[in-house]
């Protein structure tokens, strides 16, 4: 069950990045993201540093950095959630049973880039 992504198939809101394919009968692995919420989160990260390096600049209360590094923390979290996370590959090339958002074992698997 070597089954290949179909990008076709794919969501238009999920980008793929990675996929890892076995070598025996074990299901290929693909890792997605979604773009909005991604993009989203990088925005949040880059506000947050901003803050940062405007409070150390300015010579600004501690709590600044302390917020800044709070609206970071968010943005990352917020990047990383929703449907994102690492897919089995059907046989037609969608994406099949969502295996969660940590990293299963991948060891054994040849990793390609999408």
């Amino acid at each position: 069950m070597n089954a290949m992504l179909d990008r076709t198939k794919l969501p238009a809101d999920l980008h793929a990045h990675r996929v890892w394919v076995a070598n025996g009968a074990k299901p290929s692995i693909v890792f997605v993201t979604e773009r909005r919420r991604r993009y989203a989160g990088g925005a949040a990260i880059a506000a947050g540093l901003a803050i940062i390096l405007a409070g150390l600049l300015l010579h600004a209360p501690s709590w600044l950095a302390l917020a800044g590094l709070a609206i970071s923390v968010v943005g990352g979290v917020y990047s990383a959630g929703g449907r994102s996370g690492f897919y089995q590959l059907a046989e037609d090339g969608t994406l099949g049973e969502f295996l969660g958002r940590t990293r299963p074992d991948l060891d054994s698997m040849r990793g390609m880039k999408v």
